[in-house]
């Protein structure tokens, strides 16, 4: 998905892969390229934590690519493999770790979650084809992202900010 620089998100594009893996994104992005996207400045990848978007977005874009991990999907992925008992202190340890300046400290305070990966998919055609049909039904009713009004100054921010910087942003 995409968003606007009036907050309107889209549909950008989807791709099938046994797993979500480097190879797939970048597909995903060059097909994306060949229907007109063009990246002449700093953009702004919010991502839920797949090492392969990343590694992905890296590749294709380098320097050009910002990356931040979305904060409520790193908190929804991770309460929703926990046992119901145990969601509140996850939480309780997400949101102080948040708060906490150091890596190394946030890091030690998360140590104790656990995670679990997919590993087998049924009928991958199908798995793809029902949530793109879904997503493109449900696209116009989808809302205004939170804060829209700022997004010209974003994209102002990401224009004027030079590429040879070396700000770390997640």
């Amino acid at each position: 998905m995409g968003v606007s620089s009036d907050g309107s998100k889209r549909v950008s594009g989807v791709r099938d892969g046994a797993s979500e893996n480097s190879t797939v994104v970048v597909d995903l992005l060059d097909s994306l390229e060949e229907r007109g996207l063009v990246l002449t400045s700093r953009a702004l990848f919010v991502l839920d934590g797949g090492r392969a978007l990343r590694k992905a977005g890296d590749a294709k874009y380098g320097e050009l690519a910002l990356v931040q991990r979305c904060h409520l999907h790193q908190l929804r992925n991770g309460l929703a493999y926990l046992p119901p008992i145990e969601r509140a202190e996850a939480l309780r340890r997400r949101l102080v770790a948040w708060g906490m300046e150091r890596h190394g400290d946030a890091e030690a305070t998360q140590r104790w979650l656990r995670s679990r990966r997919v590993q087998r998919w049924r009928d991958a055609t199908m798995a793809l084809r029902w949530p793109g049909t879904g997503l493109v039904k449900a696209q116009p009713q989808f809302k205004r992202r939170k804060g829209h009004r700022q997004m010209g100054a974003l994209v102002a921010a990401l224009e004027s900010d030079p590429v040879h910087s070396t700000k770390v942003v997640a």
